[in-house]
């Protein structure tokens, strides 16, 4: 797997930048189609606008039109796009991501089912700011999720803590991995933890609902 610059600013009110930005990363997916690997792109952010609620709408149309382009360069290079959410802050910040939660999620997944190459990295994490609901957007998008990121903080920054050091509801979010009987990617992000230990703590919680599906049923 293949993740792109961060900093990319594909969302970017300013029309110039995310035009700029998707000749960057073409440039990316060039990278990937060598390495035969899918290539993680963010959102991205947009800084200090004055009209939160409009320059956030037109982000999210420029982002759109940004992976529609992508998704096209890519599927001629036989290359897999996965889209990462980010955290969705509401407070306190002089900045705003997007895609970061399920009306923009559902915004953009709606309108690229043409576009058979693009798929949803969920960064379980990121979607438990602010009162996020990992486990639903497993529920609703288990078919596109190619890969979950696993980590936890207190629903307010993006801690990176290990998955019991936090209040993301990771059984809830395990449970909703064996119902949908998803299988994919699994990776962690963990400041204090290994991720060694984070897979050993990740199989148990497995192994218990597996268990729990099993006496239920």
């Amino acid at each position: 797997v293949f993740h792109c610059n961060f900093k990319v600013p594909l969302v970017s009110e300013v029309v110039v930048f995310p035009i700029t930005a998707d000749e960057y990363v073409k440039k990316e997916i060039d990278i990937a189609s060598r390495l035969g690997a899918p290539l993680i792109i963010h959102g991205g952010c947009i800084v200090e606008p004055k009209m939160v609620l409009m320059a956030k709408k037109v982000a999210l149309e420029h982002y759109l039109k940004s992976v529609q382009e992508l998704a096209r360069y890519a599927e001629a290079k036989g290359t897999d796009i996965y889209l990462e959410n980010l955290s969705n802050y509401v407070n306190y910040r002089p900045f705003h991501y997007i895609f970061t939660h399920e009306a923009e999620y559902a915004f953009v997944f709606e309108r690229l089912q043409a576009h058979s190459n693009v798929y949803f990295f969920l960064d379980a994490g990121h979607a438990n700011i602010e009162n996020g609901l990992p486990a639903e957007v497993v529920r609703k998008y288990h078919h596109l999720i190619k890969g979950i990121s696993f980590s936890n903080n207190n629903g307010v920054q993006d801690q990176h803590f290990g998955i019991h050091d936090g209040n993301c509801d990771y059984a809830d979010v395990v449970q909703a991995i064996v119902e949908t009987n998803w299988k994919g990617l699994v990776a962690f992000e963990t400041r204090n933890q290994t991720a060694k230990a984070a897979l050993a703590d990740l199989a148990v919680m497995y192994r218990e609902s597996l268990t729990t599906e099993i006496a239920v049923a």
